[in-house]
């Protein structure tokens, strides 16, 4: 197993009704997928419209194939197990084998930020490389804390507003329709990080203060109501610093202090900024 794809696992989705099942599950438009085709990005929701799990998925000619965290493969799979019922469907979770982690790098998208620094000899794995391009990956710790456009994945493509239905869509279409989203995902950096080794996201990193005065407007239902925080999603320590990937009030400073580390944002070229 490429070491680039340590933290991953891929969850297989075989059988004739393999598309029509996924179809009705996920924010992308499956039927869309074509056989090899690059990886797109997409989400599995609750019912209340809360993310579940994320992932990179792609058709082959025979099966549906989602590669995700390993801590979320085979909480997917018994989620998903729930919603098969007379599909003839067949539902795997495995290893992700040197062949098919050769294509997956092959097929990444250029997540490389301009101007942005490198590290080490620049050989990243997929995850800091997502942190790096504002691409979130939720966790067994962050399920249900998100809705999608909290991870900005309207913004990135991960989301079909024209699709049929699939669970959680009624919560994805009201917030697009209603155009109020109070906390978006922002890519922070500190220098002041402390030395520890990669992990997704750091425990002493669950949560950012913000100042007193961010985020004071009233939010919808929909919406986290943690405020004055700073909600992590990822995170990773390279060298001297640490890159933070953390849902925030819109309304947030772009650098501030938690009264440990000095955060600033972080905006690769080409990202919207969020907007109150």
């Amino acid at each position: 197993m490429s070491m680039a794809l340590k933290d991953f696992q891929v969850l297989e989705i075989e059988g004739t009704d393999r598309v029509a099942f996924l179809q009705g599950q996920t924010t992308l438009d499956v039927t869309r997928l074509e056989p090899n085709a690059p990886l797109a990005r997409s989400a599995v929701l609750s019912p209340q419209g809360r993310v579940l799990a994320t992932f990179w998925l792609w058709a082959e000619a025979d099966r549906l194939v989602l590669c995700l965290l390993r801590e979320q493969a085979e909480f997917l799979k018994q989620h998903l197990q729930k919603y098969v019922l007379r599909s003839k469907v067949r539902l795997a979770v495995h290893e992700i084998t040197p062949a098919r982690g050769d294509w997956i790098q092959s097929q990444w998208p250029p997540l490389a930020v301009p101007g942005e620094r490198t590290d080490g000899d620049g050989h990243e794995d997929l995850l800091t490389r997502m942190i790096r391009a504002q691409i979130a990956e939720v966790n067994a710790a962050t399920r249900e804390r998100f809705t999608a456009h909290h991870l900005n994945l309207d913004w990135i493509g991960a989301v079909s507003f024209d699709k049929g239905c699939y669970t959680g869509q009624e919560i994805v279409v009201r917030t697009a329709h209603r155009g109020n989203v109070k906390r978006r995902l922002r890519l922070l950096e500190s220098t002041q990080s402390p030395a520890t080794d990669h992990e997704p996201r750091p425990k002493e990193l669950d949560t950012l203060s913000l100042p007193s005065t961010v985020g004071v407007a009233a939010a919808p239902a929909e919406e986290d109501t943690q405020s004055t925080h700073a909600v992590v999603v990822n995170s990773v320590s390279l060298n001297n610093r640490i890159l933070v990937l953390a849902v925030c009030p819109v309304d947030a400073p772009d650098e501030w202090t938690d009264g440990t580390h000095r955060f600033s944002t972080c905006t690769p070229s080409g990202q919207p900024r969020p907007q109150a």
